[in-house]
Parts: structure tokens; C-alpha cells; sequence
């Protein structure tokens, strides 16, 4: 465990942020803190009008544009025949109706349950943010809200009875915990998060002047009916496999006990959203992607980036899923869309 990880304080921007933006501002400093990347703190959320997508992610927008659903609020024809029949809802609390009054597209369509991540701290979800506030949850005295406790399946290649998986597996699991730990979260419920992919290259493999395989830690999981990959990659000689895991519970953290706790879509699926204009760097990745694609194929042969995709009966394990909603339930995709790193 790193030195010091639990240690969480809101500074005085981070006050001035929450004051102004509600969750939003809270993203901010919950996500550097989460991440290790202390200098997050000190970002304008002002200056960014999106500002979670910029805050919390290292992924693109996809270039496969013309993939994007139309209408994310209107569900498909096949309705669920289970126990979970009732029809999915958007989060009702007044703070969050009013903020969103102008984007109802933002807000995410779920069915209660346990397992579903909640914002219960009020003066949170309406943006108060003042000292008292924020000195109570610096003291502990009062907690942010509650995220599901983690169920991590292994890889189906190369995690089982490997030492080396289960010492990172256990990185993962204690880092996605740390908000719990810290005494900002509580546990409810439980959301299954199954490893796609770990690779892990021996010294003289990456002291290689070729490479011919990656380092690599991804994660899956179901939410709006889609699967959600999230990888982080590498070739270089460094094993940052660590910096990996960070990354990935990072973002999982954020979606779940910031932006669904909230009842907003997360990052992950706002980026599908027509309405959403794309920035110009993200237009320039889009005509790079192709480029860095190839290259990741000829340096290890198998394309390891971070992608939304149709479910099928192989993620029935990840089942039920943390928001309710039944696989490809709400405007299902006909084919992966990726996330572009570069």
C-alpha cells in the first residue's frame, strides 16, 4: 500500500468548486486524490464545460462516430421478463432535476437497488459545499454516499494460479476500496467487474530493443446494457503496471461514486451522446487513431484498447448489473466502439 494513500482533505479550491458546481467540483478533487495526481486539484472547473470528462479520464472520444445511438432515452422494444420487470427510473432528487432541467439526456436510467451507487450527503447534491459542510466530511463526520463493494472475476487467460495476478488483483481491489477506507463511502450492494485482459512481460522480454508483446491490465463490466472495457497498456521498458491499476480504479471510482451516485450518465456513456461536440483535439485523434492502431498490432498483435460493445451470453457472470438494466436493454449497439488513447 502506498504511504499516505488514505489521506484525503479538501482544499479551499476544492470548497469554491463544490460551492459552484455541486458533484461536479467533488469529481475533481475525489479523482486526483484517487489517481495520486495531486495537481488535478488545482484545475478551473469553469474553464471546462465538461468538466468530469476532463477531469477524470485518459480516454477519447471514438471514431466510429457514425455508430453513436440516437435518442439514449428511449429503450429498445424488448422488454425484461424477470424479477427486474419494473421499468428503469432517472434520480428524482429536486438538486439534480433543476441542474439538469436543460439536459434530461445527461441522466441516467436505471432500476433501484442496493447495488446502485448513491450520493446521500445533501449539501453535496445541491451544491453547497460550505466550510461546515466540507470540515464535516473532513473530519469523517459525515460521508459522501455509498458505492457497491467489488466482486473481481479473473481473466479467463493467464490469471489463473498466477501469482504474479493475484498480488496486482489485490492492488486493484484496495485502491477501488480506498474511498471505503477512508471513510468517505460506505459499501451497499456489490457490482461484478471481471478482468479482460492481464499480461505482464518478464524483465529480459521488456529490456527487448522489439517488443513483441504489451503490459496490460483491463477491466469489464456491464452498465446500460453495453460492456465497458477499460485497459491501460504499454510497451515501454518500465513495468507500470502499477500506474495501470490506478488508472482503472480511478475511473471506476469516479464513474460509480461521483457521476452515477449522482444518477448521471457517466463519462463512459455521455460520449455517445449526439449532443456532445466533439473537442478538436479529439477530432485529431480520430485521424491518428487508425495510424496508432496499426502500430499497437505490429508491437504485440492484439488491439487492447479501451471499447463500449454489445453484451452476449459470454457476460452473463457479470450479471446482475450495478444500474438494473438487462443486456442491451436501452439503444443497443450493433458493433464495438472504441475509446482512442494515444
Amino acid at each position: 500500500m502506498v504511504e499516505g494513500f488514505f489521506v484525503f482533505e479538501l482544499k479551499v479550491r476544492d470548497v469554491k468548486n463544490i460551492k459552484k458546481f455541486g458533484f461536479l467540483g467533488l469529481a475533481f478533487a475525489l479523482n486526483a486524490w484517487a489517481v495520486g495526481n495531486e495537481g488535478a486539484l488545482g484545475l478551473d472547473v469553469e474553464k471546462d464545460s465538461a468538466a468530469v470528462a476532463s477531469s477524470i479520464t485518459i480516454i477519447d472520444q471514438p471514431a466510429v462516430a457514425s455508430q453513436v445511438i440516437s435518442e439514449v432515452t428511449n429503450l429498445s422494444e424488448k422488454k425484461p421478463t424477470d424479477s427486474l420487470a419494473n421499468e428503469p427510473i432517472v434520480n428524482q432528487n429536486p438538486s439534480i432535476q433543476a441542474r439538469y432541467a436543460d439536459k434530461k439526456h445527461l441522466l441516467l436510467r436505471y432500476r433501484k437497488s442496493e447495488n446502485m451507487p448513491e450520493i446521500t450527503n445533501s449539501l453535496v447534491l445541491e451544491g453547497i459545499g460550505d466550510k461546515e459542510a466540507m470540515d464535516r466530511i473532513n473530519q469523517r463526520k459525515d460521508k459522501i454516499g455509498t458505492i457497491p463493494r467489488l466482486v473481481l472475476l479473473p481473466c479467463s487467460d493467464g490469471c489463473a494460479n498466477n501469482k504474479d495476478y493475484e498480488k496486482v488483483a489485490a492492488a486493484f481491489q484496495e485502491r477501488y476500496a480506498a474511498p471505503v477506507q477512508a471513510g468517505l463511502y460506505e459499501f451497499r450492494g456489490q457490482i461484478k467487474v471481471k478482468v479482460r485482459w492481464y499480461q505482464e512481460r518478464g524483465m529480459f522480454e521488456r529490456m527487448s530493443p522489439i517488443p513483441t508483446r504489451k503490459d496490460v491490465f483491463a477491466i469489464s463490466f456491464p452498465l446500460e446494457g453495453k460492456l465497458i472495457t477499460l485497459s491501460s497498456y504499454s510497451i515501454a521498458k518500465k513495468n507500470e503496471m502499477s500506474t495501470f491499476v490506478t488508472k482503472t480504479s480511478g475511473l471506476l471510482n469516479t464513474a460509480l461514486g461521483i457521476e452515477m451516485g449522482a444518477g448521471v450518465k457517466p463519462y463512459l456513456l455521455q460520449f455517445l451522446l449526439p449532443e456532445n461536440e466533439r473537442s478538436l483535439m479529439v477530432k485529431v485523434n480520430d485521424g491518428l487513431a487508425p495510424i496508432v492502431k496499426g502500430i499497437d498490432k505490429i508491437f504485440g498483435g492484439v488491439d487492447y484498447s479501451s471499447r463500449i460493445e454489445p453484451m452476449t451470453s459470454a457476460d452473463d457472470e457479470l450479471l446482475p448489473a450495478v444500474d438494473g438494466i438487462l443486456p442491451n436493454e436501452i439503444n443497443p449497439l450493433k458493433e464495438p466502439v472504441f475509446y482512442n488513447h494515444l
